[in-house]
């Protein structure tokens, strides 16, 4: 619990370190070059630690190591102007225009760099992600069933995108809480249309249809539960339990579950000639085993896929045991396996790189508008939202499963924090932006008394905010059972 307290400050304390420090640095660089008089560069705020002084800019490091701080002469509305030429205020609206743009600019210019690096080192994504989006289980009384969707269908179009894979499918079944999305399918070569509402779910409150991939349903093991003595190994593919074709992982818990702790007959495909295997989880789907492996563990390829030619079919006999060490209401019947996803990996060339980092991070940042417009309109829950609490849950555990991990993580922050200073609200960059552009409209500058007036009430709306967050931040962390007690 310490180890985890720990890595979680370092990692939010690097995290949005960087993330801040480039966004600061973009108003610095571009201040400079325009002539403004930059008074303050600090590394953190608060308490002066250390630093030096070089013309007229004090670079300092400060006692909270969260980012950092530009302060530029004449920035605040509520200052006078003096007459100097170097004071921001004293500068024509373009020049202010891009010392303002530069500080997102920089955030989204560092998601790029970093996704792009990422893919040239390593460009990974799920084996059924290459594949048609297939559903190979069915969440009983879900959406999904109660849309009449089968087992083995093909998902031809999700409203009006053709095709969809199953990271697009995920996406947009998150974002669409409690509105119905048209779904057409392929079902032996029928094709049919049906219309799907995704619920709620989750302590995010994310949009929930109870279907899944159809994919290998490889198992890692528990050392010491019914699976491992049972003679169950790491990578084992379980093809059928008790006669019941198993066509993805989550389906093995529906079979436990019904087994109701009588004996199971399991046959499994064993790989004799593999070489190693990749397991990675990109997303939070159920557990199969409330105490199971880490479902966030991860093995690095090899390289290639392994030969069905060394493949062997085995029977096993697995009988379940009652789970009470969680202490839930519910306790539930496990066998120690936890899932395990084939990856595909591979490093992309640099122009190849560049291409899927600039796509990826437009598909993400036309979510991040959808995600807040939905917010504003009540079509998504606010609980969607993480706060500094969230980053540092999210960073910590991102810094202990690996270094690339951390980089994907930092560059969809930073493209987070780049889009949110955009948005026009006063005392960020984007609240800055439409005042500029009101003024160039009207071709004069507004009263300064307005302009501070703006910015206090800018400001006191980020702080509730942020008050917000925080609070969310916190119900959240707290033990599922706690929640109801909360708004």
């Amino acid at each position: 619990m310490l180890y985890i307290a720990i890595t979680n400050v370092l990692a939010v304390v690097l995290v949005l370190g960087v993330m801040i420090l480039i966004h600061e640095l973009g108003h610095f660089l571009a201040a400079k070059y325009f002539g403004i008089r930059v008074e303050v560069f600090s590394f953190g705020f608060g308490k002066r630690l250390w630093g030096f002084k070089k013309g007229e800019t004090d670079y300092r490091v400060s006692l909270l190591p969260l980012g950092g701080y530009v302060k530029m002469a004449g920035e605040n509305p509520d200052e006078a102007p003096t007459g100097n030429l170097d004071e921001f205020q004293a500068k024509p609206r373009w020049q202010r225009f891009i010392v303002a743009v530069m500080g997102p600019a920089m955030n989204i210019g560092l998601s790029i760099v970093l996704l792009t690096a990422l893919f040239m080192y390593r460009y990974q994504k799920p084996a059924y992600e290459e594949g048609p989006a297939v559903i190979g289980w069915l969440e009983p009384d879900s959406p999904a069933v109660g849309a009449g969707l089968a087992i083995g269908d093909r998902i031809i179009r999700l409203n009006s995108k053709p095709n969809p894979r199953w990271g697009d499918i995920e996406l947009t079944v998150a974002s669409n809480v409690g509105q119905p999305l048209e779904v057409e399918v392929d079902r032996g070569g029928e094709h049919l249309v049906h219309t799907i509402t995704p619920r709620a779910e989750g302590r995010a409150q994310l949009g929930y249809a109870g279907w899944f991939p159809m994919a290998a349903a490889k198992v890692q093991v528990v050392e010491g539960h019914p699976a491992a003595k049972a003679g169950l190994q790491n990578g084992d593919e379980i093809i059928s339990i008790n006669g019941t074709e198993i066509l993805s992982w989550v389906a093995i818990s529906e079979s436990v579950q019904k087994s109701d702790g009588q004996p199971m007959e399991v046959v499994l495909r064993r790989d004799n000639c593999a070489t190693a295997s990749q397991t990675t989880l990109d997303v939070d789907p159920p557990d199969v085993d409330p105490n199971g492996a880490n479902k966030n563990a991860a093995n690095e390829p090899a390289g290639g896929q392994p030969s069905r030619d060394c493949a062997e079919l085995k029977t096993l006999q697995i009988t379940a045991v009652m789970d009470t060490a969680t202490g839930e209401a519910s306790p539930r019947w496990l066998i120690g396996v936890s899932p395990q996803f084939e990856m595909i990996t591979r490093r992309l060339g640099p122009v190849e790189a560049l291409s899927e980092s600039l796509a990826t991070n437009k598909k993400f940042a036309l979510l991040i508008f959808e995600f807040v417009g939905k917010i504003f309109t009540r079509d998504l829950s606010p609980r969607t939202l993480e706060g500094p609490i969230g980053i540092a849950r999210l960073s910590g555990a991102a810094a202990r499963q690996s270094f690339a991990d951390l980089m994907s993580l930092m560059a969809a922050i930073s493209l987070n924090l780049g889009i949110f200073n955009l948005f026009p609200i006063p005392v960020l960059d984007g609240g800055l932006i439409l005042l500029l552009l009101i003024e160039g409209t009207i071709r004069r500058d507004l009263n300064r008394r307005v302009k501070e007036r703006v910015t206090q009430a800018g400001f006191a709306f980020l702080m509730l905010i942020a008050v917000f967050v925080i609070y969310n931040d916190i119900v959240k962390s707290l033990p599922e059972r706690f929640e109801r007690f909360f708004p």
